[in-house]
């Protein structure tokens, strides 16, 4: 699903290689010792030969990290009382999954995520298990690797087959590890199909310290290169990890990379050189990138090169010529990223007793797959390993994994998901100082009355010609203004239409967009006729219109506005981020904001989904704050909506009405929203109201797919006795105070589905400070401490809670900074060369499917 080089482009193009871990207890195998001499006891007979002791594989360490971690900071969450007591307790004993369960901690400094990519290849190549004696010398074999990816609370998991021969092999007098990988995309997003080959060459393991951190990461190299099988490209990443002269470790990258897009050819090349010496270290990077018109060559290229250096207690960070910034590493936020759950009476973990999902394989368009069912939210998907999710009616087969057999489903696609909405009683203080995107449109007719363009507030004549009243207002420049759409201002939307009679008489519409004088090409200010794809028509002057002629002009501007505890404002917008589309704020340009009456406003705020809606006027209350929450209907749930009315929300008696189809036997319709009138399925998004036995009203969405969007489709897999196999619903707590970095305490609620739902979520505003910590963020923090008990609202069974993720966020230093990056920039990144090529054939053909995410297959 994913080659290798475009994973570098996407962690290049996000500004750097990700969070950096903290060193964790010790996971790698020991420097490898040859095996006892087994001598038989005196009563053996002569002739017996001593058991084989069969040799591990040298294992490479998990993590690895640009930026050591630094202790807990003061502020960090502590177990209460009864969470210490529930720690001596054998539920969160070593042995159970709890105490098994390793808390991994990141220094996340956005510039130099530099370990990301080495990281996600290290976990997914344990999942293989190549250095298990099992598989040491016996051939290739094949193993489905996982990982997730989450973006602002949405996380979905990815699959991929990798084909692996591991060996012990020499090198001179050196008994080494080599490791194979091949990894076929047969159907990648990016074009296609793709064979990434790759090989670890492992010589000597890491070292550790007493307390369990990394002294040094070992001696290895990876070697990756991924070719179109078309031939039309071929791209290389590789590392070099190595042991320094005062035993610290220097980790060396280089990655090329192309990607070709119609007629675009985008290319580039990153390169880093790191050094580590424990609390002090220093390293640089460089990023060259370039797009041109293919086949054209590239002739012109930008180049990044961003230099750090760290010691015991500051990191300082030069990118090109820009002042040096430096953070602080005794001043430190920690934002934990991930939880784990685990039942508070033997301490296992919930993924073993509840099925979120799990991975399945299929064939579809007569190629193998890999893939994942699970449900986000309670939506189900079926993904395959390019990340797509498939419809076609196949049969899925589930791998035997553990205790439980392998079954066969086939693929059941739905299109439309209702979800019954509840509410919750919420305030401003929930939702302050989060920016929220909120649409604001602006429609109107203008009309030239012979002189001038006009805002035409009513129509006295529709002619022709059509004449205004005359309190339309004549359009000024800065009227024109708004008609334009800036380059990069992915803020606005503007449609502008007009009619053109032809030579036979019949009327055309005709898309225009207004464009400014513009002296250079001699252009004169006014409308423009587009093609139906939006491409200024060539060869065309600006609309001459006659007196009467009339445009309709449809606005849909993106604004942002935030509740900042005592008012709202409209956030400021200096520009858009080329990249992400996202807006880039300017504080200094805020302005106060005054919400519609009885408008909802949606905020997605905290990971939860609120309505807010004024409803006194002139006054600055809005004290109709709720909280909504989510279930989406399946077939495992559906037969309580049976019967039930639904309408418009908002209207009353006498209007359209509405019903859920529940029962299978009308396959066409089932799990539909259909119209009473015509038993039409509806195919547009809307809310509804419902009335259940004894007259009480409930609220739900019913969300129908439009064009490319997968969100509002559900696929799930049917058993052979026709029944739905439904994955649990995300299991929902009851409310529970924690506490904020500033001391103040909230009720959270939360639910988990694999992952934790409900906490402040902060990506969103990082990303507009550039991920920098500021003293607001920091005191909304909520950790979750270890230890800290749940409450399933349903059945009251009790959980623990562990923290698995936490990344630290240093703050800017102030003060005096005795740190120097002089020596970082004049790093020599020439010698950071790409390695040649690995020299692997064809990927081998009958290697038998052996283990899935790290777990053996039955009978393998």
């Amino acid at each position: 699903m994913k080659k290798w080089s475009v994973l570098a482009f996407l962690f290049i193009m996000s500004l750097g290689l990700a969070g950096c871990p903290d060193d964790p207890p010790p996971t790698t195998t020991p420097p490898i010792t040859p095996p006892p001499v087994i001598t038989p006891p005196t009563t053996t007979p002569p002739t017996t030969t001593p058991p084989v002791v069969k040799k591990r594989g040298i294992a490479l360490p998990s993590k690895i990290s640009v930026i050591p971690t630094k202790a807990k900071p003061a502020g960090s969450a502590k177990p209460g009382l009864l969470s210490k007591m529930r720690v001596l307790q054998a539920a969160t004993g070593p042995e159970t999954d709890y105490g098994k369960a390793e808390t991994e901690t990141y220094v996340a400094e956005h510039d130099l995520e530099l370990a990301s990519i080495i990281e996600e290849i290290l976990l997914e190549l344990a999942q293989t298990n190549y250095a298990e004696p099992e598989n040491i010398d016996l051939g290739p074999y094949k193993a489905l690797v996982s990982w997730e990816e989450s973006t602002e609370g949405r996380s979905q998991k990815f699959t991929e087959t990798w084909t692996v021969d591991s060996k012990l092999t020499m090198r001179g007098d050196k008994e080494i590890s080599e490791v194979k990988v091949w990894i076929e995309d047969p159907a990648d997003p990016y074009g296609g199909p793709y064979l990434t080959k790759v090989l670890f060459e492992i010589f000597a393991p890491a070292t550790q310290n007493s307390d369990g951190s990394y002294k040094n990461y070992g001696v290895w190299t990876i070697n990756a290169s991924t070719k179109d099988i078309k031939g039309d490209q071929s791209d290389n990443f590789s590392v070099d990890v190595g042991i320094s002269g005062d035993g610290g470790a220097t980790i060396k990258i280089h990655a090329n990379f192309s990607e070709k897009e119609n007629d675009t050819l985008t290319k580039g090349e990153f390169k880093a050189a790191l050094n580590q010496m424990g609390n002090t270290g220093f390293g640089k990077t460089s990023f060259k990138f370039e797009t041109c018109a293919a086949p054209t060559p590239c002739t012109s290229a930008t180049t990044t090169a961003t230099a750090y250096a760290y010691n015991e207690n500051h990191l300082a960070i030069k990118e090109g010529d820009a002042q040096t910034v430096f953070k602080d590493r005794n001043n430190i936020t920690e934002i934990t990223e991930e939880y784990g759950v685990f039942l508070e009476d033997t301490g296992q973990d919930i993924l073993k007793t509840k099925s979120f999902g799990f991975p399945v394989e299929f064939t579809m368009n007569g190629q193998p797959q890999e893939g994942y069912y699970s449900a986000w939210q309670g939506r189900h998907f079926l993904s395959r390993n390019d990340g797509g999710s498939t419809s076609t009616p196949t049969i899925v087969r589930s791998y035997a994994i553990g205790d439980k057999g392998a079954e066969e489903f086939t693929v059941k696609e739905i299109e439309g998901v209702l979800s019954l909405i509840k509410f919750e009683q919420a305030s401003l203080s929930d939702i302050a100082n989060i920016s929220t995107e909120v649409p604001e449109y602006t429609n109107m007719d203008i009309v030239f009355n012979g002189t001038n363009w006009v805002d035409c507030e009513s129509v006295i004549t529709f002619g022709p010609p059509i004449e205004c009243s005359s309190d339309s207002r004549i359009l000024g420049d800065p009227d024109f203004d708004l008609l334009r759409v800036s380059p990069g201002d992915y803020g606005t939307r503007i449609n502008i239409l007009g009619t053109l009679q032809n030579t036979d008489g019949a009327i055309s519409p005709v898309e225009y967009v207004y464009l400014s004088q513009d002296p250079l090409t001699n252009r004169s200010a006014g409308f423009y006729e587009v093609t139906q794809s939006g491409e200024l028509k060539q060869g065309q002057g600006p609309l001459v219109p006659a007196s009467g002629t009339q445009l309709s002009v449809f606005i849909n501007k993106r604004i942002f506005i935030e509740y900042t505890g005592t008012e709202w404002i409209e956030k400021g917008v200096a520009s858009f981020d080329e990249k992400t589309r996202e807006p880039i704020f300017d504080p200094s340009t805020d302005s106060p904001y005054e919400l519609d009456l009885n408008r909802e406003y949606p905020i997605n705020a905290y990971g939860s989904y609120f309505v807010v809606k004024k409803i006194n006027v002139g006054e600055n209350t809005y004290d109709f704050v709720q909280k909504e929450t989510h279930e989406t209907i399946h077939p495992g749930n559906a037969a309580g909506l049976t019967g039930i009315t639904f309408q418009f929300a908002g209207t009353g008696a006498g209007g359209p009405t509405f019903q859920f189809i529940t029962s299978p036997t009308t396959a066409e319709t089932f799990m539909r929203l259909v119209n009473t009138t015509d038993n039409q399925i509806v195919t547009t998004d809307m809310r509804l109201v419902g009335t259940i036995a004894g007259g009480s009203t409930i609220h739900a969405k019913w969300e129908y797919p439009q064009g490319d969007d997968n969100w509002a489709k559900q696929q799930f897999l049917v058993k052979a006795n026709g029944s739905y196999m439904i994955l649990d619903n995300p299991i929902v707590f009851k409310p529970i105070e924690l506490v904020r970095n500033d001391g103040t305490k909230k009720m959270i609620s939360l639910e988990y589905d694999g992952w934790l739902h409900g906490l402040p979520e902060f990506f969103f505003e990082l990303s507009q400070n550039n991920f920098n910590i500021t003293k607001d963020i920091a005191d909304r923090v909520i950790n979750i401490p270890a230890g800290t008990e749940l409450i399933d609202a349903k059945d009251g069974t009790k959980y623990l809670v562990k923290p698995l993720v936490i990344s630290q966020y240093l703050h800017k230093a102030t003060g005096s900074v005795d740190l120097d990056v002089t020596q970082a920039v004049g790093v020599d990144l020439s010698t950071v060369g790409a390695f040649p090529d690995n020299g692997m054939g064809e990927i081998p053909a009958n290697a038998v499917l052996k283990y899935t995410e790290g777990q053996k297959i039955k009978g393998q």
